[in-house]
C-alpha cells in the first residue's frame, strides 16, 4: 500500500494518506519510519486518512496492529483519528478504536477531515459549531417525526408528530388540547423525537433528541405555529382544543446513512437557562 505522511510542526500533528491497495502491514511499517523522523514528537496527533481508498481490514488484522502499536506506545501520546470512506470501514474502525483505548491509546473515527483534526487539536468550539448547522439542517424543515412519551405505568408510547424547529432547536408540533400525548407531558415532561428519515430511498441524515416537553395554549404561540392543513383538525388557531406542544432538548444524536457512531450534542445548560 502506498503510504504518505506529511509533519506538520506548526499545527502539531502527522498527517496520514492511504493510497492504492491497502494493508495493515505497512502501516505498521510506517510508524516504525516515522518515530525516527527528526521533527516528530510522541505527543503530536496522528490522522490517517483511508477515505480515498476501499481497503477494510479483518478483525485479525485490527487485533494484530494493536498489539505491534502497542510495542512503540511510548512514542505516540497523543490523538490517533482515523478518517474513513464508508460504512463498512467505520465498524472496522469501531473496533479498532476499542481495542485502542483498552490498551490506553486515545483514539476515534470519523467520516471527515476536518471533524478528525477539530477532535486532535481539541477545537471542539468549531466541532459544535459544524454539528448544530448539520442538526438545523435536520430538524428546521416542517416534517413528519416520531414522538415517545411515558405513560403512567412507566411504558413508552411512540406516535407521529408533524414537528418544525427554530433557530434556537425548540421542536413545536401541534395537538388536541385533551389527547394521550398531553396528559403523559403533563405527568411526565421527558420526551424522545425522532426527525429526518421517513424513506429510506431519499435518506441522508436523521436525529435522535432527549428533551422536556411543555404544553402551551398561549394565543400568539398557536397563531404563529398554525398551518393551512390543521383546518381539517381544528376550526382555527382560537380554538380552545388547539394547543402547542414545544420540546426543548437537552441532547441531540446526529446520524448519517454512512456512520454508525453519532455526533452528540448536549444541550443541557442551554435548556435550563431557558426554563
Amino acid at each position: 500500500m502506498a503510504f504518505s505522511f506529511h509533519i506538520n510542526t506548526a499545527e502539531k500533528f502527522v498527517d496520514i494518506q492511504a493510497k492504492g491497495a491497502a494493508d495493515f502491514d505497512t502501516l505498521a511499517g510506517l510508524t516504525n519510519r516515522l518515530i525516527e523522523q527528526a521533527d516528530y514528537e510522541p505527543d503530536y496527533g496522528i490522522m490517517v486518512d483511508f477515505s480515498a481508498v476501499r481497503y477494510v481490514p479483518s478483525f485479525g488484522e485490527i487485533r494484530h496492529f494493536g498489539k505491534l502499536f502497542q510495542t512503540v506506545s511510548s512514542a505516540f501520546r497523543g490523538k490517533v483519528a482515523f478518517v474513513v470512506g464508508d460504512a463498512a470501514q467505520l465498524r472496522a474502525g469501531q473496533f479498532a478504536s476499542v481495542i485502542a483505548r483498552t490498551l490506553k491509546f486515545k483514539m476515534n473515527v470519523f467520516g471527515e477531515r476536518r471533524l478528525a483534526l477539530n477532535w486532535i487539536q481539541d477545537k471542539q468550539e468549531l466541532i459544535m459549531d459544524s454539528l448544530q448547522t448539520k442538526i438545523m439542517d435536520v430538524i428546521a424543515p416542517f416534517q413528519l417525526a416520531s414522538l415517545a412519551t411515558i405513560q403512567p405505568d412507566g411504558m413508552p408510547w411512540v406516535r407521529y408528530v408533524t414537528a418544525q424547529a427554530d433557530e434556537n432547536m425548540t421542536i413545536r408540533f401541534a395537538t388536541p388540547r385533551h389527547s394521550r400525548k398531553v396528559a403523559h407531558i403533563e405527568a411526565n415532561p421527558n420526551v424522545h423525537l425522532t426527525c429526518g428519515c421517513t424513506d429510506l430511498a431519499t435518506a441522508n441524515a436523521w436525529v435522535q433528541i432527549i428533551g422536556r416537553a411543555t404544553v402551551t395554549a398561549d394565543s400568539a404561540t398557536k397563531k404563529a405555529f398554525w398551518k393551512d392543513f390543521l383546518n381539517a383538525y381544528f376550526t382555527g388557531p382560537n380554538d380552545e382544543e388547539y394547543a402547542v406542544v414545544e420540546v426543548i432538548p437537552t441532547k441531540i444524536e446526529y446520524y448519517t446513512m454512512s456512520s454508525l457512531t453519532p455526533e452528540v450534542l448536549h444541550l443541557q445548560a442551554e435548556a435550563t437557562a431557558k426554563k
